[in-house]
């Protein structure tokens, strides 16, 4: 039985999860068998519930702090080969008052 090969790093796709307390970046790329093989990850601490619980919205020090990982997290992708990068968020996001404009430096 042949042995299954790797598609090509290009193939890669990044995920980031925006979450309530954390953020995480995981780098898959789907072998010739169609499974998904984990080439990177990382973690980070943001805690975007707590700004939201406390003042409904995110504050300025958050969005940074937030916004250093997902540098973080572009950087790793990239480093591991995706061409493709999808980001989710939480509901802590939808929640802030201010997700919008957040969500358009995030974009930039």
């Amino acid at each position: 039985m042949p042995q299954p090969t790797v598609s090509s790093r290009r193939d890669a796709v990044a995920v980031i999860d925006i979450g309530s307390n954390s953020g995480r970046v995981m780098v898959f790329q789907r072998d010739a068998s169609s499974h998904l093989r984990l080439l990177a990850g990382s973690r980070a601490a943001l805690r975007l519930v707590h700004d939201v619980d406390t003042r409904r919205q995110l504050t300025e020090g958050t969005m940074s702090r937030t916004l250093e990982a997902l540098r973080d997290f572009q950087a790793i992708a990239a480093s591991a080969g995706a061409t493709r990068l999808v980001a989710v968020a939480t509901a802590a996001m939808r929640d802030a008052s201010n997700s919008a404009l957040f969500t358009e430096r995030i974009r930039r």
